[in-house]
């Protein structure tokens, strides 16, 4: 394949699956905005821990079924109904059940987790929340359907799109008509709801045949499953409880916000992945794995680059853009130590996607399973020392844990390094100089020039991501 031709299909992949992100990403964005207008920074804090508890669950519940439908809907032929594979409408009904029964759960035991956060006002936003568990599985598991018969743009209109512009919608709607601040909790369950209910009436899932369509096999697929991705996902709003837990409310509305804005730094190797991770299947099966070096190192300096740009925009322009919400000035700070955690993910690579095509399933979960540990312990030493900038250390020490020992699997399963001496070099220098501008040491316009420089020196001795894509090069695939 032609270094162009390629070159199409990776910004044609990253296009399409970053645009979404990118919206959701910024709608989020949108809703912290009202809703800082609304009732300031205080409400904000308490909305965020609330919606952490509630997406916690809910991913929790929907991983569970999603994963059987991909499984089994995935394999069945392409236009066939919803209803063609009894996995469908029984995951479809019994995660509504499970959900909403959870959500039913969370709601009678918000007082209970208001005393345990130490958090005066937190339970009317748990029991406005907890509707969201119930509408978020069901858009899930609805949408997951069409993923697993490849219909990827109807999944990311539905699953992404809409809900961003509804939820956007919705929060500015509350804002201009004056209602209470926990409409804005009922959006966000509305904002899920309403997707759900168009794609439903679009083609119905009638309830399945026989309710008990699992066998004993699919319930522990189902479990595994669910355990490895929470396992590989563990930042789904544990970091925000933990800053909520050990700091005021303040201080949480102000990790939260740096947390908003630091998920925007992943979209780069988030987009480049989509395509990346099933060409490696290739290179596995044409046993070329000069090929597949070769592009997992141009992928990881293009990630690795892109990120260290996003970060670049941070130092000059996040500040005033989170002060137009309050004094977010700390957040500053703690976006700064925030960025750390991105750019070790993306320095390493798609290393995570290498495992799971290698065949090392089990090694996957198992570099995760302990990185969750790696974050626990971390979380605990360093939120109670520092406050949000703790959990940002946290999360990097949690990212460096995982990647560094997905790094080591590959290199004793194949003895294979992915991590070039200079890269990891470059990735180490550009950490401690964002670490330094977030503590004051130096300032945005030294900050912004090292950066620069860095980067410069960095394609200058490692030109690997230039060289990929001259139309001499050839990939064999």
């Amino acid at each position: 394949m032609s270094s162009p031709s390629l070159f199409r299909q990776y910004f044609s992949a990253s296009m399409m699956s970053g645009t979404a992100k990118v919206l959701k990403i910024l709608s989020g964005i949108g809703v912290v905005a009202f809703l800082n207008l609304m009732a300031g920074k205080e409400e904000f804090g308490l909305f965020m821990i609330a919606y952490s508890v509630a997406f916690m669950v809910a991913v929790s519940i929907e991983t569970f079924f999603q994963n059987l439908i991909l499984y089994h809907t995935g394999r069945a032929e392409e236009g066939v109904a919803l209803n063609a594979h009894p996995i469908m409408p029984a995951s479809l009904y019994w995660g509504s059940g499970v959900s909403a029964l959870a959500g039913v759960l969370i709601a009678l035991a918000a007082p209970l987790i208001e005393s345990l956060m130490g958090h005066a006002g937190l339970a009317p936003w748990i029991v406005v929340m907890a509707a969201f568990i119930p509408a978020h599985t069901l858009l899930t598991l609805l949408t997951s359907c069409y993923r697993a018969q490849h219909k990827v743009v109807t999944m990311a209109v539905y699953f992404d799109v809409l809900p961003s512009v509804l939820l956007v919608g919705g929060t500015a709607l509350v804002w201009l008509a004056g209602w209470s601040v926990y409409a804005v909790g009922w959006m966000h369950s509305a904002a899920f709801v309403l997707p759900f209910l168009i794609l439903f009436l679009k083609e119905p899932v009638l309830p399945p045949a026989g309710w008990l369509a699992f066998t004993r096999w699919d319930i522990g697929y189902g479990f595994k499953s669910m355990a490895v991705y929470i396992a590989n996902q563990p930042g789904l709003g544990l970091d925000v409880l933990f800053v909520g837990q050990f700091c005021d409310v303040g201080t949480t509305a102000e990790y939260a916000m740096a947390s908003r804005f630091a998920q925007v730094l992943m979209l780069p190797k988030m987009a480049i992945t989509q395509l990346q991770i099933p060409r490696m299947g290739r290179f596995f099966k044409a046993g070329d794995n000069a090929g597949l070096r070769h592009e997992f190192e141009a992928m990881q300096d293009i990630s690795l680059l892109a990120t260290v740009f996003g970060c670049l925009c941070y130092v000059v322009l996040a500040l005033p853009v989170m002060n137009l919400f309050g004094d977010y000035s700390a957040a500053y700070s703690i976006l700064m130590v925030l960025c750390a955690a991105s750019l070790i993910k993306a320095g390493f690579g798609a290393s995570g996607g290498y495992l799971g095509m290698a065949g090392y399933a089990g090694w996957l979960f198992i570099t995760n399973a302990g990185a969750v540990l790696v974050l626990v312990v971390s979380m605990l030493l360093f939120v109670p020392w520092l406050e949000g900038m703790g959990a940002g250390y946290a999360l990097a020490v949690h990212a460096l844990a995982t990647m560094g020992s997905m790094s080591l699997v590959i290199h004793y399963k194949d003895r294979l390094s992915l991590m070039r001496p200079f890269t990891a070099l470059y990735l180490a220098a550009v950490i401690v100089v964002l670490a330094l501008c977030g503590h004051g040491m130096i300032g945005m316009a030294v900050t912004s020039l090292a950066l620069i420089v860095m980067s410069a020196l960095y394609l200058y001795a490692e030109p690997v991501s230039i060289r990929f894509f001259r139309p001499q090069g050839k990939v064999k695939t």
